[in-house]
């Protein structure tokens, strides 16, 4: 779903395959992330072919016997090309971590 020149923005700007590594190691970690809720979507379109996503994120996150709650301001660019909506730009902001 990512495109290629895909970009993330966070902390710092990460690729596409800066991305995947990240998800690789946390997938290798002992560290389990639960699906993101989303709170309160909002689709815009900007174009027929060009939208904007913006909601807050709550994932619940657990590292051995801790666990706590993510919670993010999100927004991200999709665009559609060969008939398909895909990913361009995805900013995130963790706003709190909760200790559960």
């Amino acid at each position: 779903m990512m495109l290629s020149e895909f970009v993330e923005i966070e902390q710092q700007l990460m690729t596409r395959d800066q991305v995947l590594a990240q998800v690789r190691r946390i997938q290798s970690s002992p560290c389990r992330l639960a699906q993101v809720k989303m709170i309160e979507p909002k689709v815009t379109l900007l174009s027929p072919e060009i939208a904007t996503i913006v909601y807050r994120a709550s994932q619940a996150v657990t590292c051995g016997s801790n666990s706590f709650t993510l919670l993010a301001n999100v927004s991200s660019v999709w665009v559609r090309r060969d008939g398909r909506w895909q990913l361009e730009i995805h900013a995130e902001y963790v706003d709190s971590a909760k200790a559960g």
